[in-house]
């Protein structure tokens, strides 16, 4: 079963590494595919930053959670950081 910390790693890592493989291909010559890995990118760059903000939330939380006495057994509910920002692109 996946869980948030599952979630944040994925999308700051797995996205992140296909950010890498995928700028290149925004420079080719076929002008309809490089236009669209620029979108792809910038879509691929908004899961990276979101996973990132997951991670940093959760990291947070158990600095919290731990400094207060309590234990990380309960489920602490996440709220977006990038969810009160509106992007364009």
């Amino acid at each position: 079963t996946l869980n948030w910390a599952d979630m944040g790693t994925i999308g700051w890592l797995v996205d992140g590494a296909a950010i890498v493989n995928q700028v290149p291909l925004q420079r080719t010559s076929y002008g309809p595919y490089s236009r669209a890995m620029i979108r792809v990118c910038k879509e691929e760059s908004f899961h990276q930053r979101q996973g990132y903000e997951i991670l940093l939330h959760l990291m947070r939380e158990k600095i919290t959670l731990s400094s207060s006495g309590a234990g990380a057994s309960g489920s602490v509910p996440f709220q977006s950081v990038s969810a009160s920002r509106t992007y364009s692109f």
